[in-house]
């Protein structure tokens, strides 16, 4: 372009988000990963379809397969505002420097619809962890 000294002012910040319609937002969502691709997608169905097929044959009743997951919760959201088109309802950050400042929510349930009761995880001093 050859454009050496461009300096942006205030205003033609304005100008230019106000003539491309962004604006800026509180995020609604801050993760790692925005969607599941193919790949996972292929890999859940493959997982469903050997669970159906194993199961019945080792007599496995739906009380015994249980489904654990965990995620990691930020004890305080380093983002406060972020630029997104007008009018988009869910605003998603990704954050790869998530901080070191969390704990761990585990979550399980059972085919048959039982729910357990959720696991929580916090870090010790010590480089340890209590549930």
């Amino acid at each position: 372009m050859g454009i050496t000294d461009f300096k942006a002012s205030r205003e033609w910040l304005y100008k230019y988000q106000k003539r491309h319609q962004i604006v800026q937002r509180s995020p609604t969502h801050v993760g790692r990963k925005l969607v599941m691709t193919e790949e996972d997608i292929e890999k859940e169905a493959q997982f469903l379809h050997m669970v159906e097929e194993i199961a019945p044959l080792n007599d496995i009743p739906p009380c015994r397969l249980i489904n654990f997951d965990e995620t990691s919760v930020k004890l305080q959201n380093s983002y406060k505002k972020t630029l997104s088109p007008k009018g988009v309802k869910e605003v998603t950050v990704i954050d790869p420097n998530a901080s070191k400042k969390h704990f761990t929510v585990g979550l399980a349930t059972a085919a048959d619809g039982y729910k357990f009761p959720a696991v929580v995880v916090f870090k010790l001093r010590d480089g340890g962890s209590r549930a």
